[in-house]
Formats: structure tokens, C-alpha cells, sequence
């Protein structure tokens, strides 16, 4: 019996109510009991000497995942499987609209899938995140970057010394910079100039995604291309990055570009000189931001291609030298060494993380990326999506996997694990790749079916409801995390607003202190360990200065401000403000 059969045409009652009983007892977990992640480290780090943890996991966070791998993820399959009878028309046409498509269709697809990325980056970052940093990297490179839009590469140490925040920050010669990278610094400075700020990010967002879809396209037709598009937008990993300003939105976009021209250069020789070009041009760019990704995950690609076009290799070094060259005037700029970056220098100033052996190494940082990767990407079912996308036809994809099990490797040599809250942050562009993989073991899949004389309508229904009902109960549960984490984080500056606080110095503890006094403020956790550093010129309405700094001191450089000082109680009020003589 066929699915367009009468019979078959009707709703299969028995796995659609099974699954919404699934679904609704895990609503009701999350809602009773609670969901929401730990996001921060265990401890507060009070002393810049106290090594930070990574792999802190709250009891309500693996309740979490429990529960939507026990029951969100099989009640969307039963969903789907129920429904899945009175899909098949709309299936149908689908598809055969896919495959009818025109370029001229395809390229309105890819601007309506531009704007919906950068509508849910933009609105993600003020509605979830409130506009706050998800760590404390994102201020330092505002720092860093405003700078940098001002015409120089440092400035003079901030006074009174050690007064204001200095987490993530290079000093050398009584000079102070950001530690972070010359692209993200170039990028977020870009955002300053243009005031585009976090709708900057949110374009980045916007061509990483359309640039995978394309990259799909050429290498598995339009069906691959909409099913890219489809876990681009379905992916928890991704979809929590894209909502941040973080570093790793540049170097992803970047990396994403140069994957799309390398798929052009695999099946189209006719434009091979200016892809060749482009592809060095946005893998250099790549290397600005995020070098050692970079170079591991695009490394193979770029000797899969000098090997395969020998005679004109040259044109791929023409893109990707100029790049190199700015990465080493700006390290010649900080440091004074073309090849040592500010991150790595002495005088850079961060904290420290836990010292481990190689083999603590290979369970806490691969291992345990690893296992993030398993659960943010796709979910662990994906995994089967990624292994199927491994295929000696298409040698590329093979290449690409190398890349990813490069920058894996790459994890033993990390000095700590990295955070998870928006996926492994250490392995953010590695989700490039893989999204090409799942797409390619997913059309592998339905070939599968295809070649045995089965339907495929079940299994497209299926994938539908793991895409947008399993995949989408996971991201309102950890995007309300966030959200928490953000509301919590806007509150010490929320509290002198109230007070009719401005124009002032608040001496205060690091924000993870408070976090940590009273427990129930926040126990959701935070990883902004520290109040933002000021604005390089100190024109910020409010300066946060660090606790030990000397209030008369403050008083002798800044006598037109007030000076006070926050304090943390575990008993209410949690903050108090004290305005100081």
C-alpha cells in the first residue's frame, strides 16, 4: 500500500498522540522542575593566580539534555511519523518545485534566507541577550577595537594604574591594547566606524549561512542546497553563536566564503584564476581572526587544491599572502615580533587555566568537545548524518573532514576547554563542514530509500520533525538560559540607573563574585567574570574600577566625578551602594 493510498492518507492517530504526551510531559519537566544551564565556572575565580574549570555541568543542565533526548526528540519523530500521510502532497510539490527551480528563483531564496538569518541574529542579540557580551572576550575586543577606529594601536596605560579592568589585555612600554586577534579587533573596529555595530555581526551571520547553502548547491544539487539551509538554521550551535558578537562570527563568515569558492573551484574551471584568489583572499581572512582554526580546517583544503592545480597555485598565494603580511605588521606593531601575537606575549594579562597532562588533556578538551559537538550541533543522532556524508566519490567532503579532525587534534594543545553555552566555542567554524557532511549523509540516505522502492515521504517528515520540532525545543530551553544570564548581567548597572547614578567611578568586586555571594541571584551562572573595561578616552558615564583601586587616587585623577562603591550581601539587598567622601 502506497502513502498516497486513502488509507494512508489519514493522520496515524496512535504515534501523533504518542508523541504530543511526549512532548508535553517534557514541557512540564522543564517548566516544574527546570532546565536552565549553568553557565559559568563553578567557583569565582577571586585570585587571577586561581585556575578556571570548563566542564562544570549543572544537575537542571543534564536534566536538560536527558530529557530532550529521552523525550522532545522521540516525541518529534512520532509527530512527524504521524503526520507524515497528510504531508506527502506537500511534499511532493515541494520537491518538485526544488528541482524546477530557475536561477532566478534560487537567488531570491538565498536573499530571503539572508534576511531571515540576520533577523534572528539582530533580534536574538537585543531579545535574548539584551545586548549584553556573553563573555568577558567580547569587551575586551571593544576595547581593543575602539582603539583602532580611533587611528592607533595602543594607548597609554589607563590612570590611575591598575585601577580599571585589565582581563584579556596586552601592556607593553606603558602601553595597553587588546590581547585578541588583528581580524576581530579590524571587524568589531569596522563595527564602530560604520555604527553598524551588532547588525554588523548579524550580516556576517547572514553570508556564513547563504555561503554553505551555495557551497551545497554546487557539490549536491538543490535538494542539498535547502537542506543545508535547513540545519544551518536548525543547528543549536549555530543558531546560539549567530545571536552573539563574538570573535568567531568573522573568522566563521570568512571561512564560510572560502569553503563557497573552493566548491566552485571542485565543479566549475571556468572562473578558476579569480576563485583561486578568493579562496586564499577569505582563508587569509579567516587567518586574521581565528589563525589556528583556520589554518587547521582550511589547511587540507588548500593542499587538496595546490596538488590538484600545481600550474596555478600561485593564484591562490596571491590572495593569501597580503593577509599573512598585515597579520605580521600588526604583530611588529604590539609585540614588536612579526610572529608573536599579543595573545601569546609576556604582559598579557588573563586567567590562568588548569594545568593538565596530555592525557587529562585528551578527556577534558578533545573529549569533551567531542561530546559538546554530539549535543549542540545536531544532536547525537546526527552523528549517524555525519559519518554517512564520508564517501570516496566525493573526495572533497574527505578533505574537509580532515579538516575538522585537525582542529580536534588541535584541542590537546589548548590551554583549557572552552565554554559551551552557545556549543564548543573552541570548535565554532568546525560546524561549516560539518553541515555539508550531515547534508551529504542525509541525501545519502534518501538515495537509500530511492534505489529499495520506498517511499522517501516518511523519511522527509521525519527529518522535519527532527529539524524543527527536536532541534527547536532544544534552542528555546538554552536560549531561556541565556536569557536569564543576560537579565541578570544588566542588573549591577540597572541598580545605579535607579538610583540616579551618572557621570561616576563605581568601585566594585568582579561581577562573578556577586554571582557567587548569593547564589540565587543568578544560579544560572555567568561567563563575564569582570565589569567592562572603560572606554580608552575614560568617557564612559559610568567607569567600573576594580576593588583594590585607591579611591583617592580615583578622587586626584577624575575630581568631577562621584566615587562609590557597590557591595554584595547574601541577604537583601543583594546590591548596595555606597557614595564615598
Amino acid at each position: 500500500m502506497t502513502e498516497s493510498s486513502p488509507r494512508e492518507a489519514t493522520l496515524r492517530a496512535g504515534p501523533l498522540l504518542g508523541g504530543v504526551a511526549l512532548l508535553v510531559i517534557y514541557m512540564r519537566i522543564g517548566a516544574t522542575i527546570g532546565f536552565q544551564a549553568w553557565y559559568g565556572p563553578p567557583f569565582a575565580p577571586l585570585h587571577k593566580d586561581v585556575p578556571i574549570s570548563f566542564v562544570h555541568v549543572s544537575q537542571s543542565e543534564l536534566r536538560f539534555w536527558l530529557a530532550h533526548l529521552a523525550l522532545a526528540l522521540p516525541g518529534a519523530l512520532l509527530v512527524a511519523w504521524g503526520v507524515a500521510p497528510r504531508l506527502a502532497p506537500l511534499v511532493r510539490r515541494l520537491v518538485a518545485r526544488i528541482d524546477g527551480a530557475t536561477p532566478r528563483g534560487w537567488r531570491i531564496a538565498g536573499a530571503v534566507l539572508f534576511v531571515v538569518l540576520v533577523l534572528w541574529s539582530i533580534a536574538g542579540h537585543y531579545v535574548v541577550l539584551l545586548g549584553q557580551p556573553l563573555t568577558d572576550d567580547e569587551n575586551a575586543v571593544t576595547f581593543g577595537a575602539r582603539i583602532l577606529a580611533s587611528g592607533q594601536v595602543s594607548v597609554p596605560l589607563l590612570q590611575p594604574a591598575g585601577a580599571f579592568t585589565d582581563l584579556f589585555t596586552y601592556q607593553r612600554d606603558g602601553q595597553i591594547m587588546s590581547m585578541d586577534f588583528p581580524g576581530v579587533l579590524l571587524f568589531a573596529a569596522l563595527g564602530i566606524l560604520t555604527k553598524l555595530g551588532p547588525l554588523l555581526y548579524a550580516i556576517a551571520c547572514g553570508v556564513s549561512g547563504v555561503a554553505i547553502a551555495y557551497a551545497a548547491g554546487r557539490w549536491f544539487g538543490p535538494r542539498g542546497r535547502v537542506i543545508a539551509a535547513l540545519i544551518w538554521l536548525a543547528s543549536p550551535m549555530i543558531a546560539a553563536l549567530s545571536i552573539t558578537v563574538h570573535g568567531h562570527i568573522p573568522s566563521r563568515m570568512f571561512i564560510a566564503l572560502a569553503i563557497a569558492f573552493a566548491a566552485r573551484l571542485d565543479t566549475d574551471t571556468t572562473t578558476a584564476r579569480r576563485d583561486l584568489i578568493l579562496l586564499g583572499l577569505f582563508a587569509g581572512l579567516g587567518f586574521l581572526c581565528r589563525p589556528f582554526e583556520t589554518a587547521c580546517l582550511l589547511g587540507p583544503l588548500g593542499a587538496w587544491f595546490v596538488w590538484k592545480r600545481r600550474t596555478q597555485a600561485t593564484w591562490l598565494l596571491a590572495g593569501l599572502v597580503p593577509t599573512i603580511a598585515v597579520f605580521a605588521l600588526y604583530n611588529s606593531a604590539t609585540t614588536g615580533v612579526w610572529y608573536l601575537q599579543a595573545r601569546f606575549a609576556p604582559g598579557t594579562l588573563g586567567n590562568p587555566s588548569l594545568r593538565l597532562s596530555m592525557g587529562d588533556r585528551f578527556a577534558t578538551n578533545l573529549g569533551w568537545n567531542v561530546l559538546m559537538l554530539a549535543v549542540f550541533f545536531l544532536g547525537v543522532p546526527a552523528i549517524a548524518a555525519v559519518i554517512g556524508g564520508l564517501q570516496r566519490k566525493r573526495p572533497m567532503l574527505l578533505v574537509l573532514a580532515v579538516g575538522c579532525l585537525t582542529v580536534l587534534l588541535m584541542c590537546l594543545l589548548h590551554d583549557n576547554t572552552g565554554i559551551h553555552s552557545v556549543g564548543p566555542i573552541h570548535m565554532s567554524e568546525v560546524a561549516l563542514p560539518l553541515v555539508l557532511l550531515a547534508t551529504a549523509g542525509i541525501l545519502r540516505a534518501f538515495v537509500w530509500f530511492s534505489e529499495r522502492g520506498l517511499s522517501p515521504i516518511t523519511p522527509a517528515a521525519l527529518l522535519a520533525g527532527y529539524l524543527v520540532i527536536a532541534c527547536g525545543a532544544f534552542n528555546l530551553s538554552n536560549l531561556a538560559s541565556l536569557r536569564m544570564q543576560a537579565n541578570t548581567q544588566g542588573v549591577p548597572l540597572a541598580t545605579l540607573e535607579a538610583a540616579g547614578i551618572h557621570n561616576a567611578i563605581v568601585i566594585a568586586r568582579p561581577y562573578i563574585v556577586l554571582l557567587q555571594v548569593d547564589k540565587t541571584f543568578a544560579p544560572w551562572g555567568s561567563w563575564v567574570l569582570e565589569y567592562p573595561q572603560p572606554h580608552p578616552d575614560l568617557s564612559d558615564d559610568i567607569l567600573w574600577a576594580k576593588w583594590t583601586a585607591d579611591p583617592k587616587a580615583l578622587r586626584a585623577a577624575f575630581p568631577e566625578r562621584a566615587i562609590y562603591r557597590l557591595h554584595y550581601s547574601e541577604k537583601p539587598p543583594v546590591l548596595r551602594v555606597e557614595q564615598l567622601p
